[in-house]
């Protein structure tokens, strides 16, 4: 049987709900990634060269608690107030739109987050801030696609398959974002996540 009678066969809400589920994985890793790479950007590193010296290679910012703070929680000043009018939003002018919209946004967003975190902690602020704002549509818009296209028989498993994608996604970044710092730099962090939800866009 050709492939694309195989596609044909497959009922389109459960393509939609493991394109939902990659959606989720990566909105999840743009929102915690820069928890994992912070611990690299105000952590000096020590590198030993060729000749046997050491060399400590000072951190790019020394932020302080409360200065970490604002910005790891800045995200959620605008993903939080802005959830129940972009679900109105996505119920008038259709789910799909503002679910992928968001997430491409703020995936091509997220890209510019170590040019940020070199100007300092307030453009790093203000890119969370609109970060957060990006990804403020996501659990609203999917929401509106599941009461349309998913029938009550599958909606809890289309829902769980596609909501599961958050949490594999915070795990996946979890366990990979430190070897990603240490190994390649802790740019990386954002970056391929960023590319990542680009793709996935």
């Amino acid at each position: 049987m050709a492939l694309a009678n195989i596609y044909q066969r497959i009922p389109k809400r459960y393509i939609f709900s493991v394109l939902a589920f990659f959606g989720m994985f990566n909105a999840s890793m743009l929102r915690s990634n820069l928890s994992i790479a912070v611990v690299e950007i105000i952590t000096p590193r020590v590198e030993i060269t060729s000749n046997n010296t050491t060399r400590i290679i000072p951190a790019v910012h020394n932020w302080s608690t409360t200065t970490q703070g604002y910005i790891l929680s800045s995200f959620f000043f605008t993903y939080t107030a802005v959830q129940v009018p972009l679900g109105f939003l996505a119920t008038r002018f259709g789910g799909r739109i503002f679910f992928g919209g968001s997430i491409g946004l703020c995936a091509f967003v997220s890209l510019f987050t170590p040019l940020c975190v070199r100007s300092g902690s307030t453009a790093l602020i203000l890119l969370r801030l609109l970060e957060g704002f990006c990804l403020s549509s996501v659990y609203p818009s999917l929401h509106v696609v599941w009461s349309i296209w998913a029938p009550k028989t599958d909606k809890s498993k289309m829902a769980s398959l596609a909501f599961s994608g958050v949490y594999c996604g915070a795990f996946f970044i979890m366990l990979t974002g430190g070897a990603i710092a240490a190994d390649w730099s802790w740019e990386w962090v954002f970056y391929l996540p960023g590319l990542s939800a680009l793709s996935w866009t």
